[in-house]
């Protein structure tokens, strides 16, 4: 499977490739962890482990809805990874719950990247978020 990773202060992201529409220039400030506008609905990366880093991309989610435009905004896009199936790894119950968004992680030499569930961001979304 293709990820995006980003780098969060030291934890590694990985935003599933097939669940990315594109990735665009997101030039908004965002101290929330959601926001909406004209536009559609935003989610603040950093603001959902309660950091404050600038997060100038957007990753345009598919949300299987083409009523709803959703962006996560991060700080960059460090790389795109193909992850074998065989490294990835379901997290352990008490962190699943803690963090819903977060399903399996992979593991790559020393480093664990955080794989997102996006359809788990989009579930948290209040309905009605528009598309362009």
């Amino acid at each position: 499977m293709k990820f995006f990773i980003c780098s969060l202060g030291g934890i590694l992201l990985g935003i599933p490739a097939e669940d990315t529409e594109r990735i665009i220039p997101a030039p908004r400030v965002q101290e929330n962890l959601f926001e909406t506008d004209k536009d559609g609905g935003y989610i603040s990366l950093p603001a959902l482990f309660k950091k404050s880093f600038p997060a100038p991309h957007g990753v345009v989610l598919k949300t299987g809805d083409p009523s709803r435009r959703l962006v996560l905004l991060v700080p960059r896009i460090d790389t795109d990874l193909d992850v074998p199936g065989d490294r990835i790894r379901g997290l352990p119950a008490v962190l699943a719950e803690a963090f819903p968004c977060f399903r399996e992680a992979c593991f790559l030499g020393e480093d664990m990247i955080l794989l997102l569930q996006t359809e788990k961001l989009a579930e948290a979304v209040p309905q009605g978020v528009p598309h362009d």
